[in-house]
């Protein structure tokens, strides 16, 4: 048949484009890219990293200055599951910073 159009192999193509689309997306996901497994241990180390600065710079009133921000927070207190974690995050948006020095002392003590 000439000039009819070639529906099992726009079929075809498309079906496989969506295959490959799965693969792709599957691969990232089991990479870390968008698993919570690697954004809960990414999150972690940043917490704990900003907790190291500020304590080697004394415990400064603006911790804020060396990562522990409302923005570290928002994006990392729904992923990370540990409490000591957690009340960094709390202290921090509570805005007591002895809370804040408290609960990074635990964590530099736990997992230093």
């Amino acid at each position: 048949m000439k000039g009819a159009l070639p529906v099992p192999h726009i079929v075809a193509i498309l079906i496989g484009l969506a295959v490959v689309g799965l693969l792709g997306y599957w691969f990232f996901v089991l990479s870390g890219k968008f698993g919570s497994e690697a954004g809960e241990k990414e999150c972690m180390t940043r917490i704990y990293t900003a907790c190291a600065r500020w304590r080697e710079a004394g415990f400064p009133d603006e911790p804020g200055n060396y990562g522990l921000t409302d923005s570290l927070c928002k994006q990392c207190y729904d992923v990370v599951k540990d409490p000591l974690y957690q009340g960094i995050c709390l202290s921090n948006l509570m805005l007591k910073t002895d809370g804040l020095k408290e609960a990074c002392l635990a964590i530099l003590t736990v997992r230093g």
